[in-house]
Parts: structure tokens; C-alpha cells; sequence
């Protein structure tokens, strides 16, 4: 118990807190020098980055080698293991991302890139580029998780939602931003958090209960599951911290 200062230059808004297999905290702020580590009750800026200079970290993640891998603005990404650095250009030629939104690794090894212009899988040294005119509902990808039946959702900040499956798009049009998506297998329903409120997504069809009439309206930032199944919800205002079981 207790607080921990962060260092008065460092104080940005921030994007991402992160807990690594290690039980390290990590803080990203998407600013130079604004990737933080807590570590034995301190806050340290960390400069384990050395392929690209002054680098603006914008995501974080972990592989299933525990390997950490990191977002660089404007469209890099790099993999950091025991012994070694990795830089990866994610970008097309017609596909200059500004921002990487979101690093997420599939049941196939295949690690997935959404930036702010477009959708990067890479795959044993291949890049596959996926923008509008590719069936991209909308360019700037929020989120990507991938369901039991190995289906990748892209969470998108004006397109809706969109089920990549078999090498198809699904597309489901929605009125709001989608912040974060979470699959409930407890009550076999995909919840979504939207700016305007929390949706329950389930046989392809929005479904109306007393947890989305709770939320409607207010503005959520994140949605997940407890371990026993409890729905933890984050709005960015009033309430501030729902939990429904």
C-alpha cells in the first residue's frame, strides 16, 4: 500500500497500464521518453529501446514467449526478448500509419497491428495489409481479440465492429466509437464498449438487458470479465467503476 511519484516530467496523459508475467507495472503516455516501469516502489523511465531513437511507445504487449513487444509511433513496431531487439517496419507503401492502436498474437502465432490507417499481420517473415478497400469497414482499428472459434474481432473507432473469419469480413455497423470488446463465456454473449454506452452482441444481433440499460449513455472506456465471471466495466466518467454480477 502506499503511492509512488512519477518523475514531474513524465506526467502525460495516460493510454495503457500493463502488467507483465512478471508482475511489473508498465505505464504508456504515447509521449518521448513516457514508457514507465514500476518496479520496487518506483517509477523508472524506461530506455531498453534502442532501435529507434526517442522513441514514442504507443502499445505494449506480450508474446506467448514472453517476449515484450512494443508500438512505435508513427508505424513500427519492436520485440524485445532476453538477448535480443527486433525492429519491424509495419507500414505499406500505400498504408503510413501514424499510430499503433493495438499488438495482439492469434492461436496461430500470426501477430496483428492496428494502427490508425489501416491493419498489419505479420506472419514467418510475411506482411499481409488490409485497409478500406480490402474490406476494412474503417481504417482506425481500436482492438483486436480472437474468440473460441478462432475468430479475430477488430474494434474500430467509426466503423463498428468487424469478424475476420476464413480469410472474410463481417461487418456489423454500429452508431459509436467501440472502445474495447469482451467475450463472455459465461453467458455466451461479445459485450462492446462504446462511447454512448455497453452493448450485448449476441447471434448477430444487439440484445437489450438490465446491464445496457444501466450504461446507456454513459461513455466506457473498457469491459472484461472477472475470473468468476462478475462484468467489470471502466467508464471514463460517472460511474467511474461498475462491477455486475
Amino acid at each position: 500500500p502506499g503511492f509512488a511519484s512519477i518523475p514531474q516530467e513524465n506526467r502525460f496523459i495516460v493510454s495503457q497500464i500493463y502488467c507483465d508475467t512478471a508482475g511489473r507495472i508498465w505505464i504508456v503516455t504515447r509521449s518521448e521518453k513516457g514508457l514507465l516501469k514500476y518496479e520496487d516502489g518506483k517509477f523508472f523511465v524506461y530506455e531498453g529501446i534502442t532501435s529507434v531513437k526517442d522513441p514514442v511507445v504507443t502499445y505494449m504487449t506480450q508474446d506467448s514467449n514472453d517476449a515484450y513487444w512494443f508500438g512505435i509511433a508513427p508505424y513500427y513496431a519492436v520485440r524485445i526478448s532476453a538477448n535480443n531487439e527486433t525492429l519491424y517496419d509495419i507500414s505499406s507503401s500505400s498504408q503510413r500509419g501514424t499510430v499503433v492502436n493495438c499488438i495482439y498474437q492469434d492461436s496461430n502465432k500470426n501477430i496483428w497491428f492496428g494502427t490508425d490507417n489501416g491493419l498489419t499481420i505479420y506472419h514467418d517473415g510475411i506482411y499481409s495489409y488490409y485497409d478500406e478497400k480490402l474490406g476494412l469497414a474503417d481504417e482506425s482499428i481500436v482492438k483486436i481479440i480472437e474468440d473460441r472459434e478462432k475468430n479475430i474481432w477488430l474494434a474500430t473507432d467509426r466503423g463498428g465492429i468487424q469478424k475476420f473469419s476464413t480469410s472474410k469480413f463481417q461487418t456489423t455497423s454500429m452508431p459509436t466509437t467501440v472502445n474495447a470488446i469482451c467475450q463472455d463465456t459465461f453467458r455466451q454473449v461479445t459485450w462492446l464498449a462504446g462511447d454512448d454506452g455497453l452493448y450485448c452482441y449476441k447471434g448477430n444481433a444487439f440484445v437489450e438487458n438490465q446491464i445496457t440499460k444501466y450504461c446507456k449513455d454513459v461513455r466506457i472506456r473498457h469491459v472484461q470479465l472477472a475470473k468468476n465471471g462478475d462484468i467489470l466495466v471502466n467508464c471514463y466518467g460517472n460511474p467511474s467503476q461498475v462491477r455486475f454480477n
